[in-house]
């Protein structure tokens, strides 16, 4: 008998990256046990909903994805002193080698592939200038930094400096950088609860991590994109089976200075925070840590560089939303790729 199950809502939390609306009717053959979950971690909002077998396999694969939020947050809070990734930064100058953890290693040396794929754009080295610019204080100060300033911290920034020893798990990190995974530690996080639960033989459900989505299973969900200028709003809908999504704005995190709004997202080849016409960027893609790299990636590079890996990857598609003074909704959008399911706008 094939069993239906009930529809399913997923909301992003209020203030966060990305709104988010799923909603889906799931069909099959056996798994007979669904249960969704929310709560904070990594200093945002998760949702869960998972299906499986049974209620001890669905309390275990609950139980995977949590521990694997929480590891990632163990090893690389740069918030928290007692974090992995602290130790690494903190180190005295006589001990800036070091020897990672498995998990740790490994999304330091998927960080130098993405480093080489995006040009030097993505780059966990760019915490100084980030420090700098008062996106880690609640009071960023009265004026933004100086040229000499900027100049300065990029002087600790390159994440082609680090040296990186693959037999040994290790790396080398000079003296005054420090690494930040901020633009890639929730799509890693999504992806490594996802392989949790596929190893405990669960492979349907909805991973939300604060606005990064990820799907697991052939059957669509339905998902709404926000809005980029009213963010209580959808731009829109669409359907993602067994993919990711992620969305970087101008709109989420930024710091203010004599009335000016600065994004917090920064080239690091020139210190500054990006200004452009392009105020979003929605990234479709096989895994949620592609996603998440590519949308702030693209949000620095822009549309050739979109053009360039789209055509290398075609099973990526970029969503490219531009302020547009002469459209109604004060926005205009373009399609790099061919989206698995049609892209839907909102009336």
């Amino acid at each position: 008998m094939q069993l239906k199950f009930s529809q399913i809502i997923l909301g992003v939390l209020i203030g966060l990256l990305l709104v988010f609306l799923i909603s889906t009717l799931f069909t099959h053959q056996t798994a007979t046990c669904e249960k969704m979950e929310e709560y904070l971690t990594m200093s945002t909002g998760v949702q869960v909903y998972l299906r499986a077998d049974s209620e001890s396999q669905l309390d275990s694969g609950m139980q995977s994805v949590r521990a694997a939020f929480t590891q990632i947050e163990r090893e690389c809070n740069i918030f928290n002193p007692a974090s992995e990734i602290s130790r690494i930064n903190n180190a005295p100058e006589n001990l800036r080698y070091q020897v990672c953890s498995p998990n740790l290693f490994r999304l330091i040396a998927m960080c130098a592939d993405i480093y080489d794929t995006s040009r030097g754009a993505f780059d966990p080295t760019v915490r100084p200038l980030m420090q700098l610019w008062g996106f880690h204080r609640k009071n960023p100060g009265l004026a933004p930094p100086t040229d000499s300033e900027i100049n300065q911290a990029r002087q600790h920034i390159g994440f082609s400096r680090i040296k990186i020893f693959r037999d040994s798990s290790a790396i080398f990190l000079p003296a005054g950088m420090s690494l930040d995974f901020g633009g890639i530690a929730k799509g890693y996080a999504l992806d490594m609860a996802a392989e949790k639960c596929r190893d405990l033989g669960i492979f349907n459900g909805v991973l939300n991590l604060g606005g990064n989505l990820l799907i697991m299973g052939d059957e669509p969900v339905n998902i709404a994109i926000r809005d980029p200028i009213a963010k209580h709003k959808t731009a829109l809908r669409t359907q993602l089976a067994h993919g990711a999504c992620a969305t970087s704005g101008n709109y989420e995190r930024f710091v203010t200075y004599n009335g000016k709004r600065y994004p917090h997202i920064i080239n690091p080849q020139t210190g500054l925070p990006m200004e452009s016409k392009l105020i979003a960027v929605t990234i479709l893609a096989p895994t949620a840590s592609i996603s998440d790299f590519l949308s702030t990636t693209t949000f620095i590079l822009g549309r050739d560089f979109a053009e360039d890996y789209q055509r290398q990857n075609p099973g990526t598609v970029f969503i490219l939303f531009y302020a547009d003074d002469t459209q109604k909704k004060g926005y205009r959008y373009e399609v790099i790729g061919t989206p698995p399911y049609p892209l839907v706008p909102e009336a």
